[in-house]
């Protein structure tokens, strides 16, 4: 509720979402229902539908067992748009493919920082032709009407952003075994 409301303040829209774990694959469901929150398969998505939601592919070619890879082209009717993500350098990242796939396809790009963190937010995002409302804009992804705005990590700040990651993993692990 401290969130809705620091947004509203501030004419910021938040649109609900979920990353989950697909087959165990990560999808991020926008505006989802909780139907949509439960699924575990590809199969499950594709009998609930769309409904009022965009199902994103994230970070789909990332060297990470998690990400889609060829789960991507396999299960592509599942997918609204593909992620281009804020996490490279100049001539290096994993991006490319996802750019080719997403072209194959006919789907959007939809750039995203993928930083479960401030303040690494800053330099990859997604305009959308929309009204400020959650229902414009999940029609505007689907309907293509979004425009990529990205440019290249500098090496210091991919290198916080991977000590932080690591450092946050290897909490976990630790709070974990203890």
């Amino acid at each position: 509720r401290r969130l809705a409301e620091f947004s509203r303040q501030r004419g910021i829209l938040l649109v609900p979402g979920v990353e989950l774990l697909v087959e165990g694959k990560h999808v991020v469901v926008l505006n989802p229902d909780k139907d949509q929150c439960a699924a575990r398969t590809y199969s499950e998505l594709r009998a609930l539908g769309r409904r009022n939601a965009v199902i994103l592919a994230p970070h789909p070619y990332y060297p990470l067992d998690h990400c889609l890879r060829n789960a991507l082209v396999k299960n592509i009717d599942v997918f609204d748009a593909i992620e281009y993500s804020s996490v490279y350098l100049r001539g290096i990242g994993f991006n490319g493919r996802a750019r080719r796939v997403a072209q194959r396809f006919g789907l959007p790009l939809v750039g995203t920082s993928d930083m479960h963190f401030e303040p690494f937010t800053d330099t990859t995002f997604t305009w959308i032709q929309a009204e400020p409302c959650v229902n414009s804009v999940v029609e505007a992804v689907r309907e293509g009407r979004v425009r990529l705005d990205t440019r290249s990590c500098t090496c210091t700040r991919a290198a916080q952003m991977f000590w932080r990651t690591v450092r946050d993993m290897t909490q976990g692990l630790w709070t974990r075994q203890n």
